[in-house]
């Protein structure tokens, strides 16, 4: 029961978060709210780790290949899908990105990690059909709304990225070193960015946006990942990983309850064959030794 709290806890933590994010892009540029998400997440967890009396230590040789999964996990994956947000509505933006079990797959193919099957083919129809209705016939604006697409698919292809390098080798630091490190260093890229950006404006750091920026710190991040974490010491990877498919549904009903965002019948119908395509794609991939 206290996984299934912990799995509830995490998909509405991270469903509203979206709407949340939303909120903020008329006040800060996506590539610096990203930059102090990150840093601001690692320094927290970095004081909690400490206080607990836990290290937080990455050995020499691990560091550069966890940097470069979190410029793809993290500074990729999240500074994009914040860059598409901006011409998406929320239920869109976060259909397409959790698509991202998808584009690993097609990874994995191409690469010869993983193989083909009529499940698989089934899958990728069911995927595929769902974007090209959620491009063509959802109601998009025009050019903005193909280039958020194109943001939004961007984004969870650097995912997938960042989730095959990280398969490509074992790691001796714990997860939460590992997790403090990727932050850190895909923070950091991010604020250099922000440095050399010439367009770069004064934030106005209003309540709002301080809550949104605190509540990515401590919920979204912070205890967001204790709760995943606790989650798949007591659940399989198969049912962890297909219950975070209900994140982008939650993110869909806050958009449409809370923002009034419209939700016809060709997007209900791109959202099912997404959602049900990459299901198909964790089932059957979790499924294989060593993954599971």
């Amino acid at each position: 029961m206290s996984a299934i709290g912990a799995l509830a806890f995490v998909v509405l933590a991270w469903g509203i978060n979206w709407i949340l994010l939303k909120s903020v892009l008329v006040k800060v540029a996506p590539i610096e709210f990203t930059a102090c998400r990150l840093l601001g997440s690692a320094l927290l967890i970095t004081l909690v780790r400490r206080a607990l009396g836990n290290p937080v230590c990455v050995p020499a040789d691990e560091r550069m290949p966890l940097a470069l999964v979190g410029l793809f996990q993290m500074t990729g994956a999240l500074g994009l899908s914040l860059m598409a947000l901006q011409h998406l509505p929320v239920g869109h933006g976060a259909i397409l990105f959790y698509s991202m079990p998808f584009w690993l797959f097609l990874i994995e193919i191409s690469s010869g990690a993983s193989s083909i099957s009529r499940l698989g083919v089934l899958a990728v129809a069911m995927t595929i059909g769902g974007l090209f209705v959620l491009q063509s016939s959802a109601g998009l604006p025009g050019r903005s709304g193909l280039l958020g697409v194109l943001l939004m698919l961007a984004a969870a292809v650097s995912w997938a990225i960042g989730i095959r390098f990280y398969r490509a080798r074992q790691y001796r630091a714990d997860i939460w070193s590992q997790t403090v490190w990727q932050l850190l260093a895909s923070g950091l890229a991010l604020a250099v960015m922000c440095v050399l950006d010439p367009r770069r404006q004064t934030v106005d750091l209003t309540p709002s946006l301080v809550a949104v920026v605190l509540f990515n710190w401590v919920v979204a991040t912070g205890l967001a990942y204790a709760a995943w974490h606790h989650a798949l010491a007591n659940v399989t990877s198969t049912a962890a990983s297909q219950t975070l498919m209900l994140v982008p549904l939650v993110a869909t009903t806050a958009g449409v309850m809370i923002r009034g965002e419209h939700l016809g019948l060709a997007s209900i119908a791109a959202t099912i064959l997404i959602v049900g395509g990459v299901s198909l794609i964790i089932w059957r991939e979790t499924m294989r030794p060593g993954l599971a």
